[in-house]
């Protein structure tokens, strides 16, 4: 029994870009020497170990975030120009600072808001590598437990780090992990796979439902008075050795109240708040592990999210984001939440993920009054066969008729594509290319293919005749009879060269990527300018042999984002 309330909240384990000087950016470093000793061409032999393929494939895919022989991201960048072409790791008292990682997940802001109502003390530390020091001196200090969301990590590993140094420090804590990720991750039997059981120690609890909510306020009020945690539904804890589950209903917020106290948790948010207008996704991609979690599709009414947005309204708030998986479920739903949001005047900035299919001219207009700048598309192929073969239920013709209309309603569109689904091939990689030079898309992302667990896909693994290097799966390692993750890996810089004029938003969740920007009065055309400019940079790198070259080159488009950030935010000279 213990009488803490301090109940530590961590979802990441996002690490700052390593220092770097202005030799290193404004030298003659060769493009590649961070990968010394590793491979940089495919082998023929296949003789190369699974090791090193992996290698291989993680260096390829982070390619373009290197510059002069250190990993330099957009906002890395950019804080180096700001700050008289020094390295900054951190803002401190120093305002010319762009810091994606200062914006909270909307999943901490959650728990937060939750913990708090239900009597605990939150301590938000977020994320691990950033506020490592902090989170050491809340284990110190005897807290009541450690909440872990797995909503932001791929697979277990992450979580494992950071139990790790969660244990370096306090051997005693209980650490609860939960959130809709985790219910990927169980088998038929409702069982954790072993690598997320081994994140269970004699201390350890999961939360085995989603929203989860009212089950880890009742398991951290049965730790407190020293009960049984055993007695919680829906949980898993390690007991004697073994995984031990206690199997219930899984119960169901109310969508319509859910959501946080606004007004009271505005110092945490970073001026950003983040709003869902409903709950699970009725499509079931291929690629995506949503399905698995079997998360009950549920829509908010309007007026609830009208409540909603005037809470964040009355707390000063002035950015926002829809998290839903699909904000977007029908043109219709569309076009009535504009509606009430120009209705109430509200002056919001906003972003959001949709569906191609769901824009209409008519709602594009009601988007563009109602504030909304920036939406994130699913096109993730140019290719209907590719399309298909995903289960995305959507065409090549219907993603080239929605940017088309946001581009003439001036809504700034994101599209995202994914290189290597089984059944692509380098024919298929071509059309997409193609396609995303004959659109007005102006930012997109391409990933990897990966083969996640709970996915459809990976269940059919039988079916599309998926092997793997080295004979064990590996979400990165997979191989098809058209196609392998070596192949994609590679071809993503042959996308990125040939990609005309749409720019790289690369390995930055665009309701991360903007807000900082909009936070500090940059339009997103702005942000389309910066991104271009970096994508240079970055073609810079990945296609000019000479290092003479390069560097003159290099130099030239560091001048221009020099001069860029020098004329200040649109907004500014308003």
């Amino acid at each position: 029994m213990t009488t803490s309330r301090d109940v530590i909240i961590l979802c990441r384990d996002r690490r700052p870009t390593v220092g770097v000087d202005r030799r290193t950016i404004e030298g003659l470093l060769v493009w590649g020497s961070h990968l010394k000793n590793r491979w940089l061409v495919r082998d023929p032999s296949g003789s190369a170990s699974t090791a090193r393929i992996k290698s291989k494939i993680e260096n390829n895919v982070t390619r373009p975030e290197w510059m002069g022989g250190n990993r330099f991201g957009l906002f890395d960048l950019l804080n180096y120009l700001l700050n008289d072409r020094r390295y900054v790791h951190e803002p401190g008292s120093d305002a010319r600072f762009f810091d994606p990682l200062g914006i909270p997940t909307g999943t901490s802001i959650h728990l937060y808001d939750h913990l708090r109502k239900g009597g605990f003390n939150p301590i938000n530390v977020e994320n691990l590598a950033p506020n490592r020091r902090e989170m050491e001196k809340h284990l110190r200090g005897d807290p009541l437990a450690v909440v872990i969301s797995a909503t932001f990590f791929i697979d277990a590993g992450p979580m494992a780090r950071i139990i790790g140094a969660i244990r370096a420090v306090n051997r005693e804590v209980p650490v609860i992990i939960g959130g809709s990720a985790l219910l990927t991750r169980l088998t038929p039997e409702r069982r954790l796979t072993a690598d997320y059981e081994d994140l269970l120690d004699e201390r350890g609890f999961a939360i085995l439902e989603d929203p989860g909510l009212e089950r880890l306020n009742a398991l951290l009020d049965i730790l407190a008075a020293g009960g049984d945690p055993g007695a919680v539904p829906n949980t898993a804890r390690r007991e004697g050795g073994r995984v031990a589950y206690n199997p219930g209903p899984c119960g169901e917020a109310d969508v319509e109240t859910t959501f946080p106290d606004w007004p009271a948790v505005a110092d945490i948010t970073g001026g950003v708040a983040f709003v869902r207008a409903s709950q699970g996704c009725a499509f079931r991609c291929k690629f995506c592990t949503f399905p698995s979690a079997n998360v009950k599709p549920r829509h908010r009414s309007t007026e609830s999210i009208r409540r909603e947005l005037r809470a964040v309204h009355d707390a000063g708030i002035r950015h926002f984001s829809f998290t839903d998986d699909h904000f977007s479920v029908s043109p219709r739903r569309v076009e009535e939440i504009c509606r009430m949001m120009i209705e109430e005047r509200f002056g919001f900035t906003w972003y959001a993920g949709i569906r191609a299919s769901s824009i209409t001219a008519e709602n594009a207009a009601l988007l563009e009054e109602a504030g909304c700048k920036v939406l994130s598309v699913g096109l993730e192929s140019g290719d209907d066969r590719m399309l298909k073969l995903m289960n995305k239920g959507t065409t090549a013709a219907g993603n080239m008729r929605c940017l088309e209309i946001l581009d003439r309603h001036r809504i700034l569109a994101h599209g995202s594509f994914i290189i290597g689904f089984p059944g692509e091939t380098v024919e298929s990689v071509e059309r997409t290319v193609r396609w995303i030079n004959d659109s007005p898309l102006k930012l997109y992302k391409v990933w990897l293919f990966y083969l996640l667990p709970g996915s459809i896909i990976h269940d059919e693994q039988e079916k599309h005749d998926i092997t793997f290097f080295g004979g064990s799966y590996g979400h990165c390692l997979w191989r098809t009879p058209t196609f392998d993750a070596l192949q994609g890996s590679e071809l993503l810089k042959d996308v990125i060269l040939r990609v005309e004029r749409a720019a790289l938003l690369y390995n930055y969740s665009p309701m991360y990527g903007f807000f900082p920007f909009f936070l500090r009065g940059y339009s997103a055309e702005q942000v389309v300018d910066f991104c271009r400019l970096r994508t240079a940079l970055v073609k810079n790198e990945l296609g000019t042999r000479s290092p003479f070259r390069r560097l003159g080159r290099r130099r030239s488009l560091l001048r221009r984002l020099e001069g860029m950030l020098a004329e200040g935010p649109a907004e500014a000279g308003r």
